[in-house]
């Protein structure tokens, strides 16, 4: 019997974090079970993290077995993590800058994702 995904988990590289997951669509909720049983750990915004000393062959396969259980295709991005990109950006504005990404999943009337920088310059 073949159960069409409800959720997407998206892939993405972080210089700071390590292998960077995003879930979306109407099961986001599953999708982030998934991530969460296979050792994914939270990120400020609503990304999830394996950092590189556990991105291992061992937690890549167990989000694929996690992934299907819970209906969640998987996707590799070509792009590194925005937050990286952001990061990059703010470091190099005149002041004291940070940045900050959050992830909206589809169906709450949100962008999937989004950035902010922000916060006031120093004197």
């Amino acid at each position: 019997m073949n159960n069409p995904a409800i959720a997407e988990i998206i892939l993405s590289t972080s210089r700071t974090h390590g292998l960077v997951a995003i879930a979306s669509g109407e099961g986001f909720n599953r999708a982030q079970d998934a991530l969460r049983e296979a050792g994914f750990s939270p990120l400020p915004g609503g990304a999830f993290a394996a950092p590189p000393e556990q991105a291992t062959s061992a937690t890549a396969s167990a989000l694929v077995h996690r992934a299907h259980e819970h209906r969640a295709s998987i996707t590799m991005s070509t792009r590194p993590y925005l937050g990286d990109i952001g990061s990059d950006i703010a470091a190099r504005l005149p002041g004291d800058w940070s940045a900050t990404v959050k992830t909206y999943p589809a169906g709450t009337g949100r962008r999937t994702s989004s950035a902010r920088c922000g916060t006031a310059a120093t004197s």
